[in-house]
């Protein structure tokens, strides 16, 4: 009965050390890479103004060694000013809820996993930090730069900051999208009277936002706060008389929240819209293993006096370089179907090693283009594969259609042309049509 809500607290415990590391790792190359920026920005100014590259750049060097250092350190207590996730709240609430149940109250993997917990926020806090300092620091260059004409030397530390800042929103993002596991706990909890009683008292949320009709008396959990002690505190900090008052103030302030939203979401770029032909790469933020695609793809060939009609199977594995170009080897099977519909005779007719590049063009049309060498008669052993003289080349060339069938699935539609099948023996059809399917 136990065993669910125990490999809930310890799968988000490594759920949250992996962010973690994440974070300290994304963060640490960050500031590597932009320090060493400055170090050139440093150099080039010092042969135009020595006087001010030693004023701009003399400090530079040890406050990005110092919050390097900071990052090797153990994480501190969270002080809550990270952004707020609301999947993680509710995770956090839970583990707490969890701990005060008697078959668990005396189980130390809660204790480690909200240890665990404190730990990431904290990494999330040092994130915004130093994505606060680097903002700033970038605007500080550009407007001491932008006197001598050296904004341009700018370009890859906007660069290097805008991915900074995306990647650290993929590990956030990771918070927002529950696994099986974790949703299947909540939605158990969510329905018991105890438990939603415990999200509006100890949840951020919840107690920012409790109603009259809970006890704001009830004593605090080690830990957590009474919706009294965050009332009063909001009463001593903002003037405002009660909870009902800010919740009115904060929806009346809700368009100027947005819109301060959007331009943090454009901070990387500066408020002056630089970088303007700057196509930022997505896939840089992704890890290796998501920046995969799987896919599968068929193609008929038509007898001759030599080869029987086949379906050519083929598997393929393609890798994002970025945005519009995809690079990619497979491998492919050939079903042999005999010479004639009265006389079906289903037999194996060879495989086929592939590889490809596809570079798009505009909106679901690419250019794709390939190199394939196919074994075009059966075989019974590995050894006959050795002969290479039974191999025919294929140099292929033509425009690819892709479109989404659901948010993970595309569709794929392929005209090709093999200019190497007319030297071919035996001859091989120059046109090649292929469908297929790719998996994200």
């Amino acid at each position: 009965m136990l065993s669910t809500p125990t490999r809930f607290i310890e799968s988000f415990e490594k759920k949250a050390s992996r962010i973690e590391n994440h974070l300290i790792n994304t963060s640490e190359r960050a500031l590597k890479q932009l320090s060493k920026q400055e170090s050139r920005l440093q150099k080039k100014l010092r042969k135009k103004d020595p006087l001010l590259a030693k004023q701009l750049f003399g400090q530079s060097v040890a406050k990005y060694q110092s919050l390097q250092s900071d990052l090797t350190n153990k994480a501190s207590k969270f002080t809550g000013r990270a952004d707020y996730i609301p999947f993680l709240d509710t995770i956090t609430t839970a583990i707490r809820f969890l701990q005060h149940y008697k078959a668990l109250a005396h189980n130390s993997m809660i204790h480690q996993s909200l240890e665990q917990l404190n730990s990431m926020q904290h990494r999330f806090e040092q994130s915004k930090s130093i994505q606060q300092y680097l903002y700033s620091r970038q605007q500080y260059l550009k407007e001491r730069l932008g006197k001598l004409n050296m904004i341009k030397e700018l370009k890859q530390y906007d660069k290097k900051l805008y991915y900074y800042q995306a990647q650290i929103a993929v590990y956030k993002d990771l918070l927002k999208q529950p696994d099986k596991l974790e949703r299947k706990v909540i939605d158990l909890l969510s329905k018991t009277n105890p438990f939603q009683d415990f999200m509006a008292r100890y949840s951020i949320l919840g107690s920012l936002f409790t109603g009259s009709s809970y006890n704001t008396n009830t004593p605090a959990l080690p830990g957590l706060q009474s919706s009294a002690q965050v009332n009063s505190l909001i009463q001593q900090t903002t003037g405002a008389n009660n909870l009902q008052a800010l919740q009115s103030n904060l929806q009346q302030a809700e368009p100027q929240i947005q819109q301060l939203k959007n331009k943090i979401n454009i901070m990387g770029r500066g408020a002056d819209g630089e970088l303007p032909n700057f196509r930022p790469n997505q896939q840089r933020v992704k890890s290796f293993w998501n920046r995969w695609e799987l896919g599968t793809n068929l193609q008929s060939t038509p007898g001759n006096a030599w080869l029987p009609s086949a379906t050519q199977t083929g598997l393929s594995a393609g890798y994002k370089l970025n945005d519009r170009s995809v690079i990619g080897v497979g491998i492919a099977g050939n079903i042999g179907w005999s010479k004639s519909v009265r006389h079906i005779v289903v037999s194996y007719e060879g495989l086929g090693a592939r590889s490809f590049v596809d570079w798009k063009l505009k909106g679901s049309c690419w250019l794709s283009a390939g190199y394939e060498m196919n074994y075009r008669s059966a075989f019974t052993r590995i050894e006959q594969l050795n002969r290479l003289n039974k191999w025919q080349q294929s140099g292929l060339v033509g425009i690819s259609k892709k479109y989404q069938v659901s948010k993970k699935l595309k569709g794929s539609l392929s005209l090709l042309w093999d200019y190497l099948s007319y030297s071919q023996l035996p001859r091989t059809q120059p046109l090649v049509f292929r469908y297929g399917y790719n998996i994200k």
